[in-house]
């Protein structure tokens, strides 16, 4: 069980460090070869926010990773913690809810506050504003 749950995390973070890696090095070719007619100027704009959105995923990601570490760390004592000590499990559970919505949270706020884009449409639809009441 903690086997597969270890090789889903680790492929599914491989194959998001490829295609981020595939999009820069697609970029890195846009920019050497500027005169290049092999892409369209909506792959080449599609190219661009490919790597701007992953860049913004990976540094929220890293920001607030720290607090998702501890929430799965009371997750396991729950899990693999000694039967006798029911109590200290089950609060380790009530911290494991409380951290992970901490950074559900705290992940939104960065992926709205770091990228400008996402400001100007969280702004327009009052979300931003809605929270500051």
């Amino acid at each position: 069980n903690v086997g597969h749950q270890l090789t889903t995390i680790f492929v599914g973070c491989a194959i998001f460090f490829g295609v981020f890696l595939y999009n820069v090095h697609c970029l890195r070719q846009l920019s050497l070869h500027k005169s290049s007619q092999d892409y369209s100027v909506a792959r080449t704009f599609q190219i661009k926010e490919n790597v701007r959105i992953f860049k913004l995923i990976t540094n929220s990601l890293l920001k607030a990773g720290g607090l998702s570490s501890a929430g799965f760390a009371t997750f396991a004592f729950y899990i693999y913690g000694p039967p006798e000590l029911d109590f200290y499990r089950f609060l380790s559970a009530a911290l494991f809810d409380l951290l992970i919505t901490l950074f559900s949270l705290i992940f939104l706020f960065l992926a709205i506050h770091l990228d400008t884009i996402f400001q100007k449409e969280f702004n327009k639809i009052g979300v931003i504003a809605a929270t500051r009441k």
